[in-house]
Formats: C-alpha cells, sequence, structure tokens
C-alpha cells in the first residue's frame, strides 16, 4: 500500500521544487523500490492519494503543482474549500467502471500536485468535471486504477463508497488476477 503523504519530490520528474511541501526523498525512494518489487512479484498494490502520483511519475509521467492555479487549488488543493464535493466521471469499458460504475460520481481531494503528463503504459480512466486525471489503468493485464479520494475525507456522513472500497480491495487480491497495482488519487464516493 502506497499511502498519502507530503509532495513527490519534483526533480524525479524535473518539476519546479520551489512550491513543494513536505518531501521526503527517502521515502519516494523506498516505495518506488517497493512498488517495483512488488510489481516483479506479482502482487497487488494500493496507491492512495500520493500514491497515484508516484506510480505516474515511476512509469516515466510527471505531474502538475496545483497550488499555481487558483481554481484547481479550491477544488482539489488542502484547504477548507475543497471539502466541497466535485464530479469525476468514470469512463465505460474500464477495469475501474466495472467495479465502481462508469459515470459521475462525486469526490472530495486534497492535494498539492497531480497527474499532468501519463506515465508510460498508463491511460487515463477518469477525470474530474474541471478535467483534472482523477484514475488510471495500466495497460495489459496489470489493473491500476486511480479514483481520487478516501472515505475518511467525510467523516460528518459516512460514504456509500465503503463496499466499493471493499470490492476494490477483494478484487485486487483475486488469486486468477495478474498483480493488480491500483492508485487511489484522493477520491471519497457518495
Amino acid at each position: 500500500m502506497l499511502t498519502g503523504g507530503g509532495d513527490v519530490d519534483p526533480r524525479l520528474y524535473d518539476g519546479p521544487t520551489s512550491t513543494a511541501l513536505l518531501v521526503d526523498r527517502k521515502r519516494d525512494d523506498f516505495e518506488t523500490a517497493l512498488y517495483q518489487g512488488a510489481v516483479r512479484r506479482g502482487m497487488p498494490v494500493l496507491g492512495i492519494c500520493r500514491g497515484i502520483q508516484l506510480i505516474n511519475v515511476i512509469h516515466g509521467g510527471s505531474l502538475k503543482d496545483l497550488r499555481h492555479d487558483p481554481q484547481l487549488s479550491a477544488r482539489h488543493g488542502v484547504g477548507v474549500s475543497s471539502m466541497t464535493a466535485h464530479s469525476v466521471s468514470v469512463s465505460k469499458d474500464t477495469r475501474l467502471a466495472t467495479i465502481l460504475g462508469s459515470g459521475s460520481h462525486d469526490v472530495n481531494s486534497f492535494h498539492g500536485q497531480a497527474v499532468d503528463r501519463v506515465g508510460d503504459g498508463l491511460n487515463v480512466v477518469a477525470r474530474s468535471d474541471g478535467g483534472l486525471i482523477e484514475a488510471l489503468e495500466m495497460t495489459g493485464d496489470m489493473f491500476v486504477s486511480v479514483p481520487s479520494g478516501t472515505p475518511k475525507s467525510r467523516p460528518s456522513k459516512p460514504p456509500s463508497s465503503h463496499g466499493s472500497w471493499t470490492q476494490l480491495g477483494n478484487t485486487s487480491g483475486q488469486a486468477d488476477r495478474a498483480a493488480t497495482p491500483l492508485a487511489l488519487r484522493a477520491m471519497c464516493f457518495r
């Protein structure tokens, strides 16, 4: 499991370092090795929040700094305004749609970074209503899905997504599937 936390080191994708917060390069390097080892062994991987960002960078992608865009920062950034749900559209005929359903889902996001250039072998399968990439899947048998949000992000109203999270966990652990890295940006389905 690759969990949330500080920003992924922008030097890993030649990004600007001036606004990165809480960068921990040792953690980035450790989790990169952990991810690569799990994939080599065919083990399922769950990436939550910064997990999508790190997995994208591992695959050669880049990130954008949401702090430079007031609208993106208000909707997806770290702050009170991003607690308001926004819509994410999951594409049809994707593994994520099989589990969560295609179409619109309401989510919350809390991030300073987001996927910009998509890494090699990854496909965009969900976007926010403002166009921000919210989910990725890996081409082939590997399952990389990147919805955005966590059920804990709406403590006053438990999301109906707990069943979806259970299904995601069950799906990623099925013995008859290939390794299933799963990356979640910060999504809380309602």
